[in-house]
């Protein structure tokens, strides 16, 4: 999900990743893990059918539609900058027919929208890759309705591993992590969210962990749709090697189960009613 761009670097710019089109179909995939249950949360914090809802880096827009679904008589508005993804998007939307839910080119930077027009946001798997977040949290809180809810879904790559894992596995991690940062991205933002939360001016602030751990599905799913995306953020060199451990790890697993272990986190916050 792309968010920034410009002078405002991130770190995931699909547009200009070396397999675009693999890493679109890997992101639609990633976007329906979860699908049935991502909504709980929302709900929980005052999700209404009838609200105006902001999709923050909506991507392929697989969560746009599921949000659209549930608004009976509200709105979904989704915003990326990658105009793949906003084609992609928009093509969902056509064929599934829906009419209460748009996808516009927007940055975080400087949303278009005057204030007060959402009375809820969505943001997942952005906030990692933006150089400026604090920025990006202040200008989402201007678009909210006083007592609006932002809520956040990242990860922290820290407290991810697998095991066991071949020769050059956490050498080539590690590169990973170092080269999100040179993009403009934080690779350990999910440990801060609440935090962020604070300092952009949000208040009954609200966050926790869900872990993801086993093996089985749970790992090829990772090793299939989210770890290819890592070789996004070191050289094509590199890439090819990285590619090359993923192989060793489906050999393994063949023979061993290797155990996935990682951490979501989760935030909310509310702009303050006064």
């Amino acid at each position: 999900m792309t968010a920034l761009k410009g002078r405002y670097p991130n770190s995931y710019r699909i547009d200009e990743f070396r397999k675009r089109d693999a890493e679109v179909e890997r992101l639609s995939i990633r976007a329906r893990a979860g699908i049935d249950t991502f909504l709980n949360p929302l709900i929980q914090l005052g999700l209404r059918e009838n609200m105006r809802v902001l999709d923050v880096g909506s991507g392929s827009g697989v969560r746009s539609i599921a949000l659209s679904r549930f608004l009976k008589s509200g709105r979904v508005v989704g915003v990326d900058t990658s105009e793949t993804l906003l084609k992609r998007a928009n093509e969902l939307r056509r064929s599934e027919g829906i009419s209460n839910v748009e996808f516009v080119r927007e940055d975080l930077n400087s949303l278009s929208f005057p204030g007060s027009a959402f009375d809820f946001a969505y943001m997942r798997l952005v906030l990692q890759h933006l150089s400026d977040p604090l920025k990006a949290l202040r200008n989402i809180k201007r678009v909210l309705i006083p007592g609006g809810t932002l809520f956040i879904e990242d990860t922290d790559r820290d407290w991810m591993m697998v095991y066991p894992f071949p020769k050059g596995w956490l050498e080539y991690y590690e590169r990973v992590k170092r080269g999100q940062v040179r993009k403009g991205g934080d690779p350990r933002t999910g440990r801060k969210l609440a935090d962020y939360l604070r300092r952009a001016g949000f208040v009954e602030i609200e966050s926790m962990v869900v872990p993801v751990h086993g093996t089985g599905d749970i790992f090829m799913n990772w090793l299939e749709y989210y770890a290819p995306t890592f070789a996004n953020n070191v050289s094509e060199a590199e890439g090819k090697n990285g590619a090359k451990l993923l192989q060793a790890m489906r050999r393994m697993h063949r023979r061993s189960p290797i155990f996935l272990s990682q951490l979501w986190f989760q935030a909310a916050g509310r702009k303050n009613k006064d």
